[in-house]
């Protein structure tokens, strides 16, 4: 089984790019709205909040907590839809930017998650939060980028990997975006904004969608290769899948991502 955690305003279908390739492995995919930092909270009175923020920073870990509490309580009801379908000592966790920080934080404070892969995460606040990078006790490989301009890679995702101990994976796209690790790239971003009276959605498309970023018809394939492997490696057992993560993997997309790891 895999959570997904969704971005800041975001919303839980926001990278069906990589959810839907993960079920199709064989992973129950659990993907949640974060309740008050979803996309739909950008159309209330409140809109964009930095009190909303620093309020979904200390919910979405009991979020993950709540769902993963119920779904496996479903894996053990008699007759329900999920019975007997997850095995509860092979869970990992993902998510982008702000999900990427609640997938670190799940990683240091609930022992049922055994393996994560944060993208474009933020990690800055953990520290101050009393999280020792140097205690985490689970594989991560961070997906990042180089052209990410709403988290910046040498604050935000470079200090945790360096932090972390082995087994550890840093992905990195060369000409990647903040929202190469979303479907945003693929909507009519700038008309969605204009019917809806969003402002600032030009700067969503200049930060991964833009024509100096990597296509996402590349790059989502290969993010998807990557982060599947990981977890079928570390929460299958399956050694064969080594194959796709490697150095030698890395080798075939030098062009396009600069990849680094300790196992």
């Amino acid at each position: 089984m895999v959570l997904f955690s969704h971005g800041a305003y975001g919303v839980r279908f926001q990278s069906v790019f990589y959810t839907v390739p993960l079920a199709s492995h064989g992973y129950i995919v659990v993907s949640m709205d974060h309740t008050g930092n979803v996309l739909y909270d950008m159309f209330g009175p409140a809109g964009f909040s930095e009190d909303g923020l620093v309020h979904s920073a200390l919910n979405r870990p009991l979020d993950s907590v709540a769902t993963l509490d119920e779904i496996l309580a479903r894996n053990e009801t008699p007759g329900a839809l999920l019975e007997g379908m997850i095995r509860p000592d092979a869970i990992g966790l993902s998510g982008h930017s702000f999900g990427g920080y609640t997938s670190f934080h799940m990683g240091f404070s609930d022992p049922r998650i055994k393996a994560i892969v944060p993208q474009a995460p933020a990690t800055g606040m953990l520290p101050i939060m009393g999280f020792n990078f140097a205690d985490f006790q689970i594989p991560v490989m961070v997906q990042a980028d180089a052209l990410d301009g709403t988290l910046p890679p040498e604050l935000e995702m470079r200090p945790a990997y360096e932090g972390v101990p082995p087994p550890k994976f840093w992905f990195y796209l060369k000409t990647g975006g903040h929202f190469t690790y979303s479907n945003i790239c693929q909507l009519d971003l700038l008309h969605i904004a204009e019917d809806l009276g969003i402002e600032g959605a030009d700067n969503a498309l200049d930060d991964g969608c833009a024509e100096f970023n990597i296509p996402v018809e590349e790059a989502h394939p290969i993010i998807n290769q990557f982060a599947i492997g990981f977890f079928n490696y570390y929460l299958r057992g399956s050694t064969g899948s080594l194959q796709y993560f490697d150095a030698a993997a890395a080798e075939l997309y030098s062009n396009a991502l600069e990849y680094e790891y300790e196992m």
